[in-house]
């Protein structure tokens, strides 16, 4: 891979570490749309055919723009020449800046539901805490696009001090850094709760933010959705793929009856992960005390600038009660005959006609 000085042509030995490639057919407007959000100002020189001729296999250049001055930062970029098909490809040394929501979820399962005396949720003191399943392959997610194009993962939830468990353990995991919005006294659902992370997420930077596609103790799927329209970025939900392309990401999206549909985003955006997607690691008791002694920053609600109408729920539960229980199975006795006669009579008591 050659470097050339766009003026004087002089070429030197350069070492690049490509990460993704953008076909460049489209006038090279995708250069004019990403350059400007990442702070880049450049311009693509192409050199003289001779120079292919010569070297089949492509250079990377590197260049300011003339009238700009002082670029900001320089781009690296590596052309491909395909000289059967006349095409060239543009490959940019990329990290991604990844955002995980992720929620600390009551352990329900195989366990006597009790409800509270308010009768708007079920008793959680009795009950154990884990990270949301959907969350764990959210970040999984975030950790192995990190490996692969570099970056931080930064994993993010509103809670108590308590939820700092699940944060600790994203950093166990692999993630760089952990923030905990604590909300006091304010009563949350899926609109305030994704109306305080985009306040937060709005201020950092991100190119890409995960959260699952539902949590396990309302089952509303909504916090990402919503997330993605306070920010005012693209979204797509129960995502099983995703890789990363330039200023796009080509996605995998779950449909009904086993049917997948792959389509692109442009980026930044808010996607939200299916189980299955990967297969989480494990944590190691290791990793957990290690994950223990890394700074986890803390955000109170009251320092963010939220009206009270942000922090209005617009969900209101009446009342939360057990399904009442029915009649026990019925039995049916005898030979085939008389039990067949037997379902038929119960279907048209049913009021179904055959």
């Amino acid at each position: 891979v050659m470097k050339q000085n766009p003026v004087s042509r002089e070429k030197t030995l350069y070492g690049v570490h490509c990460m993704y490639s953008v076909n460049l057919s489209s006038r090279f407007n995708v250069l004019n749309k990403f350059g400007p959000r990442r702070g880049w100002d450049f311009l693509l020189f192409r050199p003289p055919a001779s120079d292919f001729a010569s070297s089949p296999e492509g250079r990377a250049y590197s260049s300011e723009r003339p009238e700009a001055g002082k670029a900001k930062n320089i781009l690296l970029i590596l052309l491909i020449l395909s000289n059967k098909e006349n095409e060239i490809r543009l490959r940019e040394v990329q990290s991604m800046n990844i955002i995980v929501c992720v929620k600390r979820v009551p352990l329900t399962q195989e366990v006597d539901l009790e409800i509270d005396p308010s009768k708007k949720s079920v008793r959680g003191d009795m009950l154990a805490y884990v990270m949301n399943e959907w969350d764990n392959y959210a970040i999984e997610e975030a950790i192995l696009l990190k490996e692969k194009l570099e970056g931080t993962v930064t994993a993010m939830t509103v809670g108590s001090e308590d939820d700092e468990e699940v944060l600790r353990r994203c950093l166990a995991m692999g993630a760089d850094k952990a923030v905990r919005v604590d909300p006091g006294t304010h009563d949350l659902d899926s609109f305030t709760i994704s109306r305080i992370l985009a306040e937060v997420i709005k201020e950092l930077e991100y190119d890409l933010i995960l959260t699952g596609v539902q949590a396990e103790d309302n089952n509303e799927g909504a916090v990402g959705i919503m997330l993605a329209e306070h920010l005012g970025v693209a979204h797509s939900a129960v995502v099983v793929g995703v890789e990363p392309q330039g200023a796009e990401a080509t996605i995998r999206v779950e449909l009904e009856g086993g049917i997948d549909e792959v389509s692109k985003i442009r980026l930044p955006a808010v996607f939200s992960i299916q189980t299955g997607i990967n297969e989480p690691r494990y944590v190691s008791i290791m990793g957990i005390r290690k994950a223990a002694k890394k700074e986890l920053n803390v955000i109170e609600l009251d320092g963010l600038k939220l009206s009270e109408d942000d922090l209005s729920r617009r969900t209101i539960v009446e009342e939360v009660f057990l399904p009442p229980e029915t009649e026990g199975a019925e039995i049916l006795k005898g030979d085939a005959a008389t039990i067949a006669e037997e379902i038929i009579r119960i279907i048209k008591e049913k009021g179904v006609s055959i």
